[in-house]
């Protein structure tokens, strides 16, 4: 027999995994999820000791929020054609390699919380 709230998780792994999917390493945002509906989310964990933030609001995926929890590297896939901008949490520029194929790689600290958007 299940415990009551079991037979939900399977729905719910489905729908974070809509938002957000990190299972090659790689942050992909709003990959299965309708263009045309708007979505949100908070602190969902991704890969790599990473939480995260983000909205899609009129089809355009709005900054995003990355904070690390183990000083890991970073690496996104872009949902801005014109690649991306990362700045940590004291404003400062941080410089992102363009890996190809869109994805972006940044170093991060234990901690540090990371605004990445549009270049």
């Amino acid at each position: 027999m299940m415990a009551e709230g079991q037979e939900c998780s399977g729905a719910l792994q489905a729908v974070n995994d809509m938002l957000l999917s990190s299972y090659t390493g790689v942050l992909r945002f709003f990959d299965s999820w309708p263009p045309a509906e708007d979505a949100s989310f908070v602190s969902l964990r991704a890969k790599g000791g990473f939480t995260v933030s983000a909205a899609l609001q009129g089809g355009v995926v709005a900054p995003v929020a990355v904070v690390s929890e183990v000083g890991s590297s970073c690496s996104m896939l872009s949902p801005w054609a014109s690649g991306l901008a990362v700045v940590d949490g004291a404003g400062n520029k941080v410089d992102a390699a363009n890996e190809g194929g869109g994805v972006w790689r940044w170093s991060t600290t234990t901690g540090g919380t990371y605004t990445v958007s549009a270049a």
